[in-house]
């Protein structure tokens, strides 16, 4: 068997010095090597039984970092590093019994400094002269990656506080009723409203209203649990979902972070307060009765003259 090495230069290394390759198929080489060096898509060949590369483009040793020659006695996984050996060759078993089948995933790749990037893959079985070889075509998609995760951000964050927005919330709440029917289990429902915000936007202006919302979201993200989900519910009034707790435990955690806002030294505002309503998860309860029974607490809390905590029991 041939050991071809393949190179991105004026032709591919050593292949064409074999005098059993006809001019036409010399010059379908030379076209392969043009078209793979000025793709902007990264291309490996690789060796079907040892698995080393043979080739790489331009564009592959450009995004990794690596030269042909550095790269000669790799194989695909020492840049991607996430799968052994054993568990790569078993990906590409279905590629050794078909010449049609292909194989299409997204990993990330490791380049010579150690960084990674976001890739998708089509891995494919060729035939060139009297061999058989796997070609990797490869898409860096870490932009793509990056506006994705954009665009999720803005479906589930609210744009000013960078907390979950309502929709979010919303379905937050619905997995965890779920849940919780599951594990025949609780959670609490957490409302609560910056008392006399109003007041705060006639005197200071919405601009100083807006930064209040902003440090009262950081205030109490920084105090709450990894497990608790915050949200802004709509203006000044926000939303949290505590699961495993009790109702004396989100008491205590209400009248906690109660306490904290009305000490904290808000910048231009000096202090706020707000109020709280809370109610624990029961069996056979919907999302649009917890939501119910938690405005009709936050209700009393503020009637009842504001800055305080106030748990619904039923």
């Amino acid at each position: 068997m041939h050991n071809y090495i393949f190179s991105h230069h004026s032709s591919f290394r050593e292949i064409f010095k074999q005098e059993i390759i006809d001019q036409e198929t010399n010059d379908t080489l030379r076209l392969l090597a043009t078209i793979t060096d000025t793709s902007v898509n990264e291309i490996y060949i690789f060796d079907t039984d040892t698995l080393y590369f043979l080739y790489v483009n331009k564009s592959a040793e450009a995004n990794l970092g690596y030269s042909l020659d550095e790269m000669k006695y790799f194989t695909p996984v020492d840049i991607y590093t996430k799968i052994s050996l054993n568990s790569f060759k078993n990906l590409l078993k279905p590629l050794y019994s078909s010449d049609n089948k292909f194989i299409k995933l997204q990993t990330r790749l490791q380049r010579k400094n150690f960084s990674f990037y976001n890739v998708q893959i089509i891995i494919k079985k060729i035939l060139l002269p009297e061999r058989e070889y796997f070609v990797a075509i490869i898409t860096d998609i870490t932009e793509q990656i990056i506006i994705q995760k954009q665009l999720k951000s803005l479906a589930t964050r609210d744009c000013l506080t960078g907390t979950y927005n309502r929709h979010k919330a919303n379905q937050i709440i619905d997995e965890e009723i779920i849940r919780q029917n599951r594990y025949n289990g609780t959670f609490t429902l957490m409302m609560f409203d910056i008392d006399y915000f109003k007041l705060v936007n006639d005197t200071y202006g919405h601009n100083i209203g807006d930064s209040v919302l902003q440090e009262l979201s950081k205030l109490i993200l920084k105090n709450k649990r990894q497990s608790d989900k915050f949200a802004r519910w709509g203006g000044e009034e926000f939303i949290m979902v505590l699961p495993e707790t009790t109702s004396k435990d989100s008491l205590i955690f209400a009248k906690k972070i109660r306490k904290i806002i009305a000490d904290h030294s808000f910048e231009k505002v000096a202090q706020i307060t707000v109020s709280i309503g809370i109610c624990v998860f029961q069996e056979n309860d919907t999302k649009e009765k917890l939501l119910q029974k938690v405005d009709e607490a936050l209700y009393e809390a503020k009637n009842k003259g504001r800055n305080r905590v106030i748990l619904k029991k039923r």
